[in-house]
């Protein structure tokens, strides 16, 4: 099931709806984050404190983190989950843009303040590689694990930039998706709130 774009909107802000008592099952159970909303959420605000622009190397913005913490900041009381993977990913990602050592030993103090709300899981190799996605390279293995995770846990909730991902999570898997991209057009077009 996809969370779309008047959903969001409706779960911002009404919170009695109908619509959110039915959300509310799949929150409670736990968000995964895949690894482009976790290099969103973290290296925006480290671009946003210090004027730098690392998010251009996931085609973010800083717009992009602020309606991506606005939506974070709605659901903060549930719980966050990130594979041992998906962290690796993440760290990949940031040792190949970030050259200048000052700044990404910043940036890690960043992490470390990160993770104070976003659990991380262990998905051992023994699981990754007894899925049958492992060896037809539909999904990474950051998002192998986030699947197990998911359904080890039964969380309910994936977010999520990749599309193929999302795709294969939906045909698979019994996530609700929030694609990043949904988040960003449902702040675009609501009034003020």
């Amino acid at each position: 099931m996809w969370f779309d774009t008047e959903e969001v909107i409706e779960f911002i802000t009404k919170p009695t709806s109908l619509l959110n008592q039915q959300f509310y099952n799949y929150l409670r159970k736990g968000i995964l984050l895949d690894t482009s909303p976790l290099y969103l959420m973290i290296i925006g605000k480290y671009d946003d404190e210090n004027k730098t622009n690392y998010l251009k190397h996931f085609q973010f913005d800083l717009n992009d983190y602020k309606y991506f913490i606005r939506f974070i900041n709605s659901i903060n009381k549930y719980q966050f989950f990130i594979t041992s993977n998906v962290f690796t990913e993440f760290i990949k990602h940031v040792e190949h843009v970030v050259k200048n050592k000052n700044q990404f030993e910043e940036i890690m103090d960043y992490v470390r303040s990160f993770f104070e709300f976003i659990n991380e899981e262990y998905v051992s190799k023994q699981e990754i590689t007894k899925e049958k996605f492992f060896r037809n390279k539909v999904c990474e293995i950051g998002d192998i694990s986030l699947t197990i995770l998911g359904n080890r846990m039964d969380c309910g909730i994936l977010i999520t930039q990749d599309m193929q991902f999302a795709g294969h999570c939906e045909k698979e898997h019994r996530f609700l998706i929030i694609p990043y991209q949904s988040i960003k057009s449902a702040w675009l077009t609501m009034p003020s709130v």
